[in-house]
């Protein structure tokens, strides 16, 4: 068991770009077996799948935001799912969330964080990236806080609901999708679609 342990963790090593930063649509449906065979960290997995990767899974919210609440305050105002991606820093499996496939109009609304209703994207800002998770390429100014993630030994950009510290996903730049050249890769469970315009009228920026 100690052998597989290593070997799984030497083979998403090798293949962790495949599993996070898939380049094309092409590779959405690898994406999605491979990740699941690698013990990769979703929300949805078998008791076993679940103590492989609880060997990569984040540590839990630490910083300081304007909203703050006790770990049993959250537990009470959100589902067991929204909990562990949001506060536990947890990963939706690819392809199964909510507005992965979403891609409202431009005066339908806006996505929000689901913990504390801070606006975070406006409908444009989503685009089809093929990743398996809800892509945006810009956002709301003031809207996110980021922080340098090296869990597993890579270093990526985790972002962050700017007011509650609610995990969202990570960016990543150079992919060339859009002219921004930046893909936020975002969990269905930490937002919500909000009909309407944001009651403050604001930019939308880059954030890397």
């Amino acid at each position: 068991m100690q052998h597989l342990g290593s070997f799984f963790r030497q083979t998403i090593k090798r293949n962790f770009k495949r599993i996070y930063l898939p380049s094309r649509a092409a590779d959405h449906t690898h994406t999605q077996l491979l990740a699941f065979r690698l013990g990769y960290k979703t929300t949805s997995t078998s008791h076993k799948a679940q103590h492989q990767h609880n060997l990569y899974k984040h540590t839990t919210v630490t910083m300081s935001f304007p909203i703050s609440k006790t770990d049993a305050e959250w537990k009470s105002s959100l589902s067991a799912q929204e909990y562990d991606v949001i506060r536990n820093k947890g990963t939706e499996a690819p392809g199964t969330g909510e507005y992965n496939k979403l891609y409202p109009k431009a005066d339908e609304g806006h996505f929000a964080c689901r913990a504390c209703k801070n606006p975070i994207y406006s409908a444009t800002a989503k685009f089809d990236s093929g990743c398996g998770w809800p892509a945006f390429d810009k956002c709301y100014e003031g809207s996110i806080t980021t922080e340098i993630d090296q869990t597993m030994g890579l270093k990526r950009i985790e972002i962050m609901c700017s007011q509650c510290g609610g995990h969202l996903g990570h960016v990543f730049e150079g992919e060339k999708f859009t002219d921004t050249n930046e893909r936020h890769c975002v969990n269905s469970v930490s937002i919500k679609f909000v009909k309407g315009k944001p009651a403050e009228e604001k930019a939308e920026v880059k954030v890397a």
